[in-house]
């Protein structure tokens, strides 16, 4: 049995100007004392919130901020969206808006942004890109395609999960439910209780206090969770 404690980063030398090689042979690569990746067929599909950050939005692409423009068909409003980090700094600009008097409501369901009038009634409510932006469309949000009506129904924003993401936001909105799993390498087998946890950094953190020599995490696209035993044999 061979167990690998070492780590897969490369040793970086200067080769010409701005631009590294790498300098060494990563144990892991030289020696192969790694398993094959057991990854998760499963989208975390993380729902919005608040906090979820708009560079983690449609499948981790991101929003390209810039301004919006509002209209009732009377009055044109540009909202400057240029600064906005997280989706409450999107939807608290939005309420802030007026059209003629009359008031916004915006709302989070689990994929996206809906926009209405507050007084329940109906009526033109347009929203699109202001010049050449694109933040409308990156936000799901442009609805000049259509009657432009109230309410606004936002599309799916596709979050990807991050370490911070809580487990109870995965899977649309369904969460990760209070159980256990098993971890099993060689004719040892070790259990991971998902039990009081809630965030995704706290999943990986118990299974590394599983005793299973294992490497978990998400995956470079943030949309899966994988495995990797450390142990070659």
């Amino acid at each position: 049995l061979i167990r690998f404690n070492g780590n897969a980063d490369s040793l970086q030398t200067i080769s010409d100007y701005a631009s590294t090689i790498a300098a060494n042979v990563a144990a892991d690569d030289a020696f192969g004392v790694r398993s094959s990746r057991v990854q998760s067929t499963i989208d975390l599909n993380p729902s919005i919130a608040g906090n979820t950050p708009l560079a983690s939005l449609n499948r981790g692409d991101g929003i390209r901020n810039g301004a919006i423009s509002l209209s009732d068909g009377v009055e044109v409003i540009q909202l400057d969206l240029t600064s906005a980090y997280n989706v409450s700094d999107v939807t608290e600009a939005l309420s802030s808006v007026q059209l003629s008097g009359r008031e916004l409501q915006v709302t989070l369901d689990n994929n996206g942004i809906n926009i209405e009038y507050a007084d329940g009634l109906g009526g033109l409510l347009r929203v699109s890109e202001v010049g050449s932006g694109n933040m409308a469309n990156d936000l799901q949000i442009n609805n000049v395609q259509t009657a432009g009506l109230s309410p606004v129904v936002g599309g799916d924003l596709d979050p990807i999960a991050t370490s911070t993401t809580p487990l109870n936001r995965l899977f649309d909105g369904v969460g990760l439910g209070s159980g256990s799993f098993s971890i099993e390498q060689g004719e040892e087998s070790y259990i991971v209780s998902t039990v009081g946890l809630t965030t995704v950094e706290d999943l990986v953190n118990r299974i590394k206090l599983s005793g299973a020599s294992v490497e978990a995490g998400l995956d470079s696209t943030g949309r899966y969770f994988s495995l990797q035993s450390t142990e070659s044999g």
